[in-house]
């Protein structure tokens, strides 16, 4: 995404010019005129802003009810609360499940703010994609899900006095906001594109206990 332009500036060299004199003068001495050169300037690479974060959570529950006929799940999580639910059909391998198993999740989320130059995109708008992975026919059930989007804002108006800039969408709609950081505002031009990608990540698994609930010590 960096640029990088160079000036570079060549003298032009003048020859030296010998002047002669005619009969008993003496001639006159040569005169060569200075040669100023310049060198070679680098001009100041300016980036664009590019902004990431990321917020990632485990959470661990115990199972503490299982009704296969029913799918009706009830779990026990760290703080003593208990979640209800019925497990989905697509879901597999229930019957692999017993009490006392614990449920770990694990949830990410990373947002990503990226300035780029509005000639490397050339359509606005919003792309999406995801995956899928589930466990084995006869494992602990286990379930992993990826969602990504990207979407294109083009920067339509920047205010540095005020700390504000306009974004406007694949629909043309256009809106204000104010810059967390108003130093980005002056690395950024009416006319480039703010991509925003939201990648978000869903892992469960269910792994056996070496302790049971409700199993005498």
């Amino acid at each position: 995404m960096n640029s990088k332009f160079a000036l570079t500036s060549l003298a032009l060299l003048v020859s030296a010019g010998v002047l002669v004199g005619c009969g008993e003068k003496e001639a006159a001495p040569a005169v060569v005129e200075e040669v100023a050169v310049v060198e070679p300037v680098e001009a100041e690479i300016v980036e664009k802003p590019y902004i990431t974060s990321s917020f990632a959570s485990t959470v661990n529950a115990t199972v503490k009810s299982l009704n296969l006929e029913t799918r009706e799940v009830v779990l026990l999580a760290e703080d003593g609360s208990e979640l209800d639910f019925v497990v989905s059909e697509d879901a597999r391998n229930l019957d692999q499940v017993e009490i006392g198993d614990t449920v770990v999740s694990e949830y990410e989320t990373t947002i990503t703010f990226e300035v780029v130059a509005g000639e490397d995109i050339p359509k606005l708008g919003a792309v999406e994609g995801g995956a899928i992975v589930r466990s084995e026919e006869g494992e602990k059930p286990g379930l992993a899900i990826v969602d990504e989007s990207i979407e294109a804002f083009k920067v339509s108006d920047i205010n540095i006095e005020a700390g504000t800039f306009k974004l406007t969408n694949a629909e043309g709609i256009e809106k204000e906001y104010v810059a967390e950081d108003p130093e980005n505002l002056k690395r950024t031009e009416v006319g480039d594109v703010l991509l925003v990608s939201v990648s978000e990540s869903v892992a469960i698994d269910v792994v056996e206990s070496d302790w049971k609930l409700g199993a005498d010590e």
